[in-house]
């Protein structure tokens, strides 16, 4: 992951008139660290809860 977010450099981004979204939005980095956080311990529940063996192994015709 990237760096954490920085509150008081986006207070101060926010004081000097910068927009709160977009490419170079204050909040941008907050989002995307965000994001990626939830999609990180979504695929990790996915696989802890995905151990059902295999059902079809390719000996069985299809139903």
């Amino acid at each position: 992951m990237n760096k954490e977010f920085d509150i008081d450099q986006a207070i101060e981004k926010l004081k000097s008139g910068k927009a709160l979204t977009g490419e170079d939005g204050v909040f941008t980095p907050l989002l995307k660290q965000f994001a990626e956080v939830v999609l990180n311990g979504e695929i990790d529940a996915h696989w802890d809860t995905n151990n059902e063996s295999n059902r079809r192994n390719g000996r069985t015709k299809k139903p």
